[in-house]
């Protein structure tokens, strides 16, 4: 091979090279915004529920409403392929114990028969709506570069 045979594939090889790094880059812009929009959809799902003291007569007691798993069954594979695993399993975690609390609360007096079911998931859902917000926040550009939760507050959660 001559000298200029090696120049036209060298030349290819660059190009391919840059054009692998363009993309690289250019997903990890996408799933930077795609988990932002992400962190938005959960927390109006979140905002959504509400927890509340019925005083009726008919069903006095801890009440949940609001709720609805739609947004959480719908966007699952995304969640976990752009949100970082542990706020991932965190709010696949609420999902499912919302929907049993959810299918309890029609079959019971009252949710104050699980009380402390009742107050883990009030306490994880004021959780997660801080920690959507947090990620929600951070820049594109810092996302793409570090999608982890930031340190300082994973650590204040402990």
């Amino acid at each position: 091979m001559n000298i200029e045979t090696w120049k036209l594939l060298l030349s290819a090889l660059g190009g391919a090279l840059a054009s692998l790094a363009i993309q690289g880059v250019w997903k990890l812009r996408q799933d930077a915004i795609t988990a932002k929009h992400l962190c938005v959809a959960f927390r109006e799902e979140l905002l959504a529920t509400s927890f509340y003291v019925s005083r009726s007569v008919n069903r006095p007691g801890r009440c949940m409403g609001g709720f609805s798993s739609q947004t959480f069954d719908s966007v699952f594979a995304e969640a976990l392929r752009a949100l970082p695993i542990s706020l991932s399993r965190h709010l696949m975690n609420y999902h499912w114990r919302a929907k049993y609390l959810w299918e309890q609360q029609a079959q019971l007096p009252s949710l104050d028969l699980l009380d402390k079911s009742y107050d883990e998931l009030k306490a994880l859902r004021e959780d997660l709506l801080l920690r959507l917000d947090t990620y929600q926040r951070r820049w594109t550009l810092e996302l793409a570069i570090w999608s982890r939760e930031v340190k300082a507050y994973t650590l204040r959660l402990r």
